[in-house]
């Protein structure tokens, strides 16, 4: 983060930036105005710091004056930021004009984490033998779910679909089918997550149709 989270640290980094912001104000297309609104706010927030200060949190109307101090210097500081790296993005020189304001360019994007594996419940089934999978995830940004199943005359799992919702309805399980296993995998671009825990679904006479049905989660 650019500027600090601590309320001196911002204090102080817009206190040690406003003079060369204010030197180098052509460059970073800053008007001497905001030059003055800028130096006026960080006093106002130094000077409500240090009435904080003395009355050790005391006062609570001192407290919530320094709040409001540095919340419109940071917002109005942030209005000063975007205006620099804007003024950079449209120059030739980008890394001339971060050295200008003595602030950092921005990175590259850190990479997004795999997603972390569901949790599949037990599953239900319909009287037409429709099978309704159902699982917890916390779904994060750009992630879907990968939906495998195995059946009894089958040596591998294979995978049945791809969903962005947390339920699936397997309705192809073949007439005469003694059981099924299910497991999901989440997928966010090209990171899944490790396999959830795996389903298994017991049919009776009839399987496939919803006649006697027995559950039981591996």
């Amino acid at each position: 983060m650019l500027v600090p989270d601590t309320i001196q640290g911002a204090i102080d980094f817009f206190a040690n930036h406003k003079t060369t912001w204010d030197t180098n104000k052509v460059t970073l297309n800053i008007t001497a105005a905001q030059i003055t609104s800028l130096n006026s706010k960080v006093a106002a927030a130094q000077t409500k710091l240090a009435a904080a200060q003395a009355a050790r949190l005391q006062s609570k109307a001192a407290t919530v004056e320094l709040e409001e101090a540095l919340a419109d210097l940071r917002t109005f500081g942030a209005s000063l930021i975007k205006v620099i790296r804007a003024t950079a993005q449209g120059s030739a020189t980008p890394l001339a004009i971060y050295s200008a304001a003595e602030i950092p360019p921005p990175g590259p994007n850190a990479p997004l984490p795999p997603p972390d594996a569901p949790q599949l419940a037990i599953p239900t089934i319909s009287n037409t033998g429709k099978v309704t999978l159902k699982w917890k995830s916390n779904l994060a940004d750009r992630e879907f779910y990968n939906v495998y199943r195995k059946l009894q005359s089958e040596s591998a799992f294979r995978m049945l679909a791809a969903v962005a919702s947390k339920q699936y309805v397997d309705e192809a399980v073949p007439q005469g089918t003694e059981s099924a296993c299910y497991y999901i995998i989440a997928q966010r671009s090209d990171k899944t997550s490790v396999d959830s825990n795996v389903v298994n679904v017991y049919f009776g006479a009839g399987a496939g149709t919803g006649q006697t049905v027995v559950l039981k989660a591996a």
